[in-house]
């Protein structure tokens, strides 16, 4: 996965299936967690409850040999490698008679060993100690995480109530409920959430119920992006008709690797990792807001939509997950700051397909066969040109209809052509459309010759 500086393309690297009703009730996690970020340690005494029928157990791998008990027997696992989801995920089977909850007990301490045997690299699914702080996201398989084998289904979201201790620690942060300061904490959230673990020691701020973890900023910058996730939110509930179910939070982390810096969302939190002017400081150029560093914020705004509300899976996974999520973007980044500034993002994303080959829609067999700049670049571009031909409005109703499906849709060229169908256009005008932009001879063509007359 490539890693991007804030900029021109703003990248997540995992999404969350989102939490599934069982037997009337959602999984539900309680326990303790105790961290020392300079003994770089982490472990977990946790209670799951509900287990779902059929499904196994994924724990990140550092975790070695966990002790995993049902009615306060240990039990026996059968242990699988699970690479193609996490690559450091284990996959534990339990046996078939285990019902109502487990317990889980596991420890991970980072050696010197271990830092040089990750080297100089950082990314979202990274158990992540710097000098001063610990950060897990729920791509890092700190807690376990419910999979489904028969359909590839991961319940990554948990309601949970946790004790978390951390005695070299000023402040400790768990997605879904506010920082809270000190040494120890009880945290809750009775909507169930995927689990982003923050806790070091840093400042935090609430500004019109926008949580600020870590920012660097001055206070009056702090405001200026809350402003700007405003404007963006209300442009977007506009739009989709749907407004964002939460309350946001903005996190900052220093990556374990200068080189590396990123966004991501594991809502409600968007996350910006990043060292200095990489970082939430890039947002400011001399003093002023840096319209181009700051419009990636929107991008990770809409995988509210596309990510959470609306998961995809199969061969159009990276298509609409980030494809469609960066045209989104593109669209509030317009309406915020102007045609100018539009038509200077399609002409970069111009730039970087210049000349490139690129598979039709209807020819991708598998989400891998997608790369980056045909995420980032040219599906912005063909879904542009398809709204030129259809018009905006017309587009606004696909989005609606996107999002409407559930996680069982399997999201393939066949689901793709059917959302645009069942959003209201004929048979006719979306068979026009597939011969001029998606699966024609000329796509290529028709594509720049629309959007750039």
């Amino acid at each position: 996965m490539e890693n991007k500086i804030m900029g021109i393309l703003s990248i997540i690297i995992w999404i969350s299936f989102p939490v599934i009703d069982l037997y009337g009730q959602t999984p539900h996690l309680s326990g303790k967690i105790e961290i020392s970020v300079k003994h770089r340690t982490l472990s977990c005494n946790l209670n799951y409850d509900h287990i779902p029928e059929g499904y196994e157990l994924l724990l990140n791998q550092a975790f070695k040999n966990p002790n995993i008990k049902a009615n306060d027997i240990s039990i026996r696992t059968n242990k699988k490698n699970n690479s193609e989801n996490y690559v450091d995920a284990v996959q534990y089977e339990l046996p078939p008679n285990t019902r109502g909850s487990i317990n889980l007990v596991y420890e991970y301490r980072e050696t010197r060993a271990k830092r040089d045997k990750i080297g100089p690299y950082d990314w979202k699914g990274n158990l992540a100690f710097n000098h001063n702080s610990i950060r897990a996201s729920e791509q890092t398989v700190w807690y376990p995480i419910w999979y489904n084998p028969t359909d590839g289904v991961q319940l990554t979201d948990v309601k949970y109530d946790l004790e978390i201790s951390c005695n070299d620690c000023s402040s400790i942060f768990l997605n879904g409920s506010l920082p809270q300061g000190g040494q120890y904490g009880t945290l809750s959230s009775d909507k169930a959430v995927p689990l982003l673990l923050f806790a070091g020691n840093f400042d935090f701020d609430i500004q019109r119920g926008i949580a600020l973890v870590n920012s660097p900023l001055k206070e009056e910058q702090d405001i200026a992006v809350i402003d700007y996730l405003e404007r963006v939110k209300a442009f977007y509930a506009s739009k989709i008709h749907m407004s964002i179910g939460h309350d946001l939070t903005i996190m900052s982390s220093e990556p374990t690797s200068a080189d590396n810096a990123w966004l991501f969302a594991t809502y409600p939190t968007i996350a910006i990792i990043g060292t200095d002017h990489q970082g939430m400081k890039g947002f400011f150029k001399e003093g002023n807001l840096d319209e181009v560093r700051i419009s990636s914020l929107a991008h990770e705004v809409a995988h509210y939509y596309i990510g959470n509300v609306f998961q995809p899976r199969g061969p159009l996974f990276w298509v609409l997950l980030e494809g469609v999520t960066e045209y989104l973007s593109l669209q509030a980044n317009r309406h915020i700051f102007g045609d100018a500034f539009y038509d200077a993002f399609l002409e970069k994303y111009k730039e970087q397909v210049q000349g490139l080959p690129f598979l039709h829609l209807s020819d991708i067999g598998h989400q891998d066969e997608v790369s980056s700049l045909y995420r980032y670049a040219y599906v912005p571009l063909l879904l542009t040109a398809i709204e030129k031909e259809i018009g905006n409005d017309s587009m606004w109703l696909w989005i609606q209809q996107l999002i409407s499906y559930k996680d069982t849709e399997y999201s393939d060229y066949a689901f793709f052509k059917k959302s645009f169908i069942q959003s209201g256009l004929t048979e006719n005008t979306f068979t026009d459309l597939e011969t001029k932009f998606i699966n024609g001879p000329k796509t290529g063509y028709h594509i720049h010759n629309t959007v750039f007359p």
